[in-house]
């Protein structure tokens, strides 16, 4: 599959009778599953756009945050044409985490030097087994460097925004275990297969099988938490629900009948996924709004993520006159029993206004955005 890979044609410079623009992926449906950086391509696009004598270039993309570095490259080489990725690097570090030092590292891996463990296996992002992936360490070092540079990163925005980096690599690097441990299952599985004495299949199951079908949930329980701390917007949701309902169908539920015919009884509970959550506590709000109509009331709907008993999520609201009134409490109301979603509407606002939610889930009082209530997300009335 090429969706993604496909530089911009030189026949535009054949085009001559009308106006023309150039279409770059901003990433490619392949690795849609994992990080994809592509700070350099976009820039090389641009330059090859430009001596095809097009007219201007617009960025196409599935997702947003994932591929937030490259769409800002792509607006600011727009007005400096001489930009190039070390310099755009080194600029958005500091932008985003307050420090130059993670730069260096996102230089490293930017473009095609960022491994890739997914690709179109019967659609988007696949997973599949694959032994190659076993040398997951070397190729993921730059995951321990950035690591720790974690501790130099100051201020609750500056480190939300890192963690989500930091995570989204994390999930990577699991997928590449949740890989090899794959194909290590079905190596195993495989010899079991063979054997035509069902007891001696039955404790080949047990010794060589079961194990690595453990290790394999666990690989894929670990990969799905990190996961779910970049959760940001209903982007990274899809991305949720294409691992789900694709490539773990195809590594954990599938083989399960096959394991439990040569075990001849149930499979322990550490050789099935967890439906428990069990990372750290995150309030969420996948869809913010900036501005509303005069007259529109606004629809706040957060989820929590958490291991502990959500006890309240409210949203505090303010007037922007002056900015320094008291906040207002509105509760969020739970949508269903079995979920941590909740929503709630505003009622009309008179003057533009900001807001952050808290929630108190078990030990942990949680707040959206990063950094509030000193740090507020402002709507802006028109």
């Amino acid at each position: 599959m090429h969706v993604g890979n496909t530089p911009v044609d030189p026949a535009y410079m054949k085009i001559s009778k009308h106006d023309k623009w150039a279409i770059p992926w901003m990433e490619d449906d392949p690795g849609l599953t994992a990080p994809e950086l592509w700070v350099n391509r976009t820039l090389e696009h641009m330059e090859d756009a430009k001596k095809y004598r097009c007219n201007g270039l617009l960025g196409i993309h599935w997702r947003t945050e994932q591929t937030s570095p490259q769409i800002a490259a792509m607006a600011q080489k727009s007005w400096n044409f001489s930009l190039t990725s070390e310099e755009f690097w080194t600029t958005w570090s500091m932008e985003e985490f307050g420090i130059f030092g993670p730069s260096s590292v996102f230089m490293k891996i930017d473009s095609f030097d960022l491994p890739r463990p997914v690709t179109w296996s019967g659609g988007p992002g696949g997973f599949h087994a694959d032994g190659g992936q076993c040398s997951w360490d070397a190729k993921y070092a730059f995951v321990d460097q950035l690591a720790d540079i974690r501790s130099d990163v100051k201020g609750a925005g500056n480190l939300d925004r890192f963690d989500y980096w930091l995570n989204s690599f994390k999930y990577m690097r699991a997928i590449s275990r949740t890989e090899c441990c794959w194909a290590e299952y079905n190596m195993a599985i495989q010899s079991v297969s063979k054997e035509t004495d069902p007891k001696k299949r039955q404790e080949m199951a047990e010794q060589m099988a079961l194990p690595l079908r453990i290790q394999l949930v666990q690989n894929a329980t670990e990969m799905m938490t990190f996961l779910l701390q970049t959760v940001t917007s209903t982007g990274e949701l899809g991305t949720i629900m294409n691992v789900l309902s694709h490539s773990l169908v195809h590594a954990i539920d599938e083989p399960t009948a096959q394991l439990l015919s040569y075990l001849q009884h149930p499979l322990p509970t550490d050789a099935m996924p967890s439906q428990q959550y069990k990372g750290p506590s995150r309030l969420i709000v996948t869809t913010v709004r900036t501005m509303i109509q005069k007259s529109e009331t606004l629809r706040i709907r957060a989820a929590v993520l958490s291991p502990g008993t959500v006890e309240h999520v409210a949203v505090n609201v303010r007037s922007m006159k002056g900015s320094s009134g008291e906040f207002k409490q509105y509760p969020l109301d739970r949508l269903s029993a079995d979920r941590n979603v909740f929503e709630t509407h505003l009622p009309e606002q008179s003057d533009d206004f900001e807001y952050y939610i808290d929630s108190v889930t078990g030990s942990d009082h949680l707040m959206w955005p990063a950094g509030a209530p000193d740090i507020t997300q402002t709507v802006i009335i028109v």
